[in-house]
């Protein structure tokens, strides 16, 4: 029998299996901290696909007439026009433009203040 040398118990290294470079900036998910954020972007993309929508079958936009800005509706108990006016958008140029932004400043914000607070940011600034 031939006999090993016996060697010394070194702690072995462990194995980084990651993807590197910009494959992994791809594949990666919104962090949980970050999730009040893309709920808003969603709602807001989701309304506008509506619009969309509801213009190409009924030729009227039916969620710009239930959703936006309008005084008269407002004072006879439609309060909910306050708010749901940012939610409602007029081109992809513009609903483009504010997701953009508020994708980048709701995301600092979120992890700043939290994700209620965002939310509540969110609702004083559609009141605004």
């Amino acid at each position: 029998m031939s006999e090993t040398p016996e060697t010394p118990n070194l702690p072995k290294k462990p194995v980084n299996n990651a993807p590197v470079g910009m494959m992994e900036m791809w594949i990666r998910l919104p962090k949980p901290r970050e999730r009040m954020t893309i709920i808003i972007l969603a709602l807001t993309v989701g309304v506008y696909g509506l619009q969309l929508l509801s213009q190409a079958i009924y030729q009227m936009d039916i969620p710009l007439g239930v959703l936006a800005l309008d005084a008269e509706l407002i004072q006879q108990g439609q309060f909910w026009r306050l708010l749901t006016v940012v939610l409602v958008h007029g081109s992809i140029l513009h609903i483009g433009l504010n997701m953009l932004a508020f994708y980048t400043l709701g995301r600092s914000l979120e992890r700043f203040y939290g994700p209620w607070r965002l939310l509540i940011l969110y609702l004083l600034g559609a009141l605004g």
